[in-house]
């Protein structure tokens, strides 16, 4: 009987483990669907929203550094793909972004992985409340413009 009751385990381990391989290999494939990126074409971010934030005094998360980390992957961009990633992040209470989900998509596998990327990397001064720094749940939208509109410069006259 306790024969059996290993042999289950370690067919479960096995199991497991190959569910962590996968994982590991979709992971290392949007990676690398990112990897190559227009020159000098950047995304934008709209403005960071706070679900409900707590009563006053309450200071929202602010960028630490405005050169942002995004960029517009070389192959959305050749197939004429622009679109906006709504991402919802989680900012700690040191302002290091570490976890990020995408709340609505661009419709393009590509767009919403470079934006996921991106978001990783950025660094905020922590919310606060009162003295406190705290963690906070905000969305955060990554815009990337059609490529047409920024090659005849119409992108702000939608």
């Amino acid at each position: 009987m306790k024969r059996s009751k290993y042999f289950a385990r370690f067919q479960l381990f096995g199991f497991l483990r190959t569910r962590v391989v996968a994982l590991r290999v979709v992971s290392l494939a949007a990676a690398i669907s990112v990897g190559s990126c227009v020159e000098n074409v950047p995304p934008t971010l709209g403005e960071l929203k706070i679900g409900s934030p707590p009563v006053r005094p309450f200071v929202i998360p602010s960028l630490l550094n405005n050169q942002l980390p995004f960029e517009y992957p070389e192959s959305a961009w050749s197939r004429g793909i622009g679109g906006e990633t709504m991402l919802r992040i989680h900012i700690s209470e040191i302002g290091v972004v570490d976890s990020v989900l995408v709340d609505t998509s661009s419709n393009d596998r590509v767009l919403d992985s470079a934006a996921v990327v991106g978001a990783r990397l950025l660094t905020y001064r922590p919310a606060r409340h009162g003295d406190d720094s705290v963690a906070v749940w905000a969305f955060l939208p990554v815009r990337y413009p059609m490529p047409n509109m920024v090659r005849t410069g119409t992108e702000g006259h939608q």
